[in-house]
């Protein structure tokens, strides 16, 4: 062991022996040459310090500070010879990624069929004639002045009674008929004849009407039995009938109407347009037609009645009680007017053929 000189300024306490370096270890920093520092400082910088640690087991001298390796020379050098060849490995895993640019979807885009929002219309020819349009008929022609209006404000020109059967009342200007719950008709004729030709109207409102209970016009009424009824049904239908003694006749069977509601109340402006009669044209009759809030319904033609009354009636089929009130009657007469010709029968005279004349011969005589 060698001795320790005492320093005179120190305490030897205080102080501790430098640790001598093995001799192994001086050897390999002779044969280094002191380049183990730069290599480690390198592959540090390169390779990272998990990396160094595990090739590198560094010593350190609690004297010198100085590292030192414990391997061999044989491995140092082939340790500097595995630095230099992987080194640039390190440096390519370090390097940064080259990025391609991503391929741009190309969107294709298909025509569509062009839509032809005014298409070619065919050019007229000249010179031909385009079809005429000719305007509505007038389904009420030549109306003349106002021969009557009743405003029931006077109950004599009319038939009224009361009965367990219904009741006819004329009061406040209107006309009312009502029936119970049984089946029942109620007619009340004007007094007064009016011409053969002539437009009547009425306004209608009811109060108690449901399903087949019906109301509405007489006319050509002879003050008997005979006289036709245009009825107007609770659930909007439109009927012509035909009354003579012993008989009945439909003249135009149920129509449905759009101006008539088919429930609840009504109030309708009932019009009749008559021209001609059995007596003034015996081969065409009546031609009438009908008016519902001033549209035309239908028209209907009959050659056998001629009366010269008008009046209004109410049916009930006894279902429930049926309450109607007429108001506003007005008639005008219908001037210059030639009834449409009714086609008539025409008879077939078949000739027979004339017999051509034999000769008979005479017996000779005795």
């Amino acid at each position: 062991m060698r001795q320790l000189k005492v320093l005179p300024h120190l305490d030897r306490s205080k102080i501790s022996p430098p640790l001598r370096p093995a001799p192994r270890a001086a050897r390999c920093r002779r044969a280094v040459g002191g380049r183990e520092k730069d290599i480690k400082a390198h592959f540090f910088s390169l390779c990272g310090q998990k990396w160094a640690k595990k090739i590198f087991s560094p010593a350190l001298e609690r004297g010198g500070g100085e590292i030192f390796l414990r391997w061999p020379r044989w491995a140092l050098i082939l340790l500097a010879v595995l630095a230099l060849v992987f080194l640039p490995a390190c440096e390519v895993l370090l390097a940064t990624p080259e990025i391609f640019p991503t391929d741009t979807p190309t969107i294709t885009i298909t025509p569509s069929a062009t839509i032809r929002w005014f298409p070619a219309t065919a050019t007229p020819t000249p010179g031909v004639p385009r079809p005429q349009l000719l305007p509505t008929p007038d389904q009420r022609p030549a109306l003349g002045e106002v021969l009557l209006t009743d405003s029931f404000s006077d109950p004599a020109p009319w038939q009224t009674f009361d009965s367990a059967v219904g009741t006819i009342r004329v009061s406040k200007g209107q006309i009312t008929f009502s029936v119970p719950e049984i089946s029942a008709n109620l007619i009340s004729l004007r007094r007064g004849a009016l011409p053969d030709d002539f437009y009547i109207e009425v306004t209608t409102s009811t109060s108690l009407c449901r399903g087949k209970d019906a109301y509405g016009l007489v006319f050509r009424s002879d003050g008997g039995v005979g006289q036709y009824r245009l009825l107007v049904s609770c659930d909007g239908y439109l009927r012509l009938e035909r009354w003579r003694a012993a008989e009945a006749a439909v003249v135009q069977d149920w129509l449905p109407s759009g101006q008539i509601p088919g429930a609840g109340p009504q109030m309708l402006r009932l019009g009749l347009w008559l021209v001609g009669s059995a007596s003034s044209s015996p081969q065409g009759g009546s031609e009438m037609r009908i008016f519902v809030n001033d549209v035309f319904q239908f028209a209907a033609r009959d050659p056998l009645l001629s009366g010269q009354q008008v009046g209004l009636f109410l049916r009930s089929t006894g279902a429930n009680a049926a309450t109607v009130i007429f108001s506003d009657l007005v008639v005008r007469s219908i001037r210059g007017y030639v009834p449409t010709p009714y086609p008539s029968a025409t008879l077939a005279i078949t000739i027979p053929a004339t017999r051509a004349p034999t000769l008979t011969p005479s017996p000779p005589p005795k």
